[in-house]
């Protein structure tokens, strides 16, 4: 029941950023949880060219990255042209007590997720990647 929610909302979610027309192909959004410890990313793909194999090949590309890191996918959820995306995931592992070491933690797994983000899409756009394209990093936060 749960794992539907995050799904409906990734969709809802794709769904305004597609209708909307919103002009980045990529995103990471990490929002810390101070009652339980967690972080609820969310990880958006925004591509009208690509078609359905791409992305479903590069979300699995994720997957497969995100599984060494400690991560539960809640949701994932497209668009309904399926061109953008949307993948909710969440982070229990915090080892840190201190507001640094939180902070610390949470700035070293947004670097690990945009090095997965960028990888996927860096195998599953050769094209792109060759003709000199690159996917902007995350920009810092605070």
């Amino acid at each position: 029941m749960v794992q539907d929610i995050w799904k409906a909302a990734a969709m809802m979610v794709a769904a305004h950023i597609r209708t909307h027309h919103h002009d980045f192909q990529r995103g990471l959004l990490l929002i810390p949880r101070t009652q339980d410890d967690s972080v609820i990313i969310w990880i958006f793909g925004n591509d009208p060219d690509d078609g359905p194999e791409e992305i479903d090949t590069e979300l699995e590309l994720l997957r497969e990255r995100i599984r060494d890191k400690a991560l539960q996918e809640l949701g994932c959820g497209y668009s309904a042209d399926h061109n953008t995306w949307v993948m909710v995931l969440r982070s229990e592992d915090i080892p840190y007590q201190t507001a640094p070491g939180k902070a610390f933690h949470l700035e070293m797994l947004k670097a690990s997720l945009d090095e997965a983000v960028q990888e996927a899409w860096q195998v599953t756009h050769a094209e792109e990647r060759d003709a000199g394209m690159v996917l902007s990093k995350c920009q810092p936060t605070g």
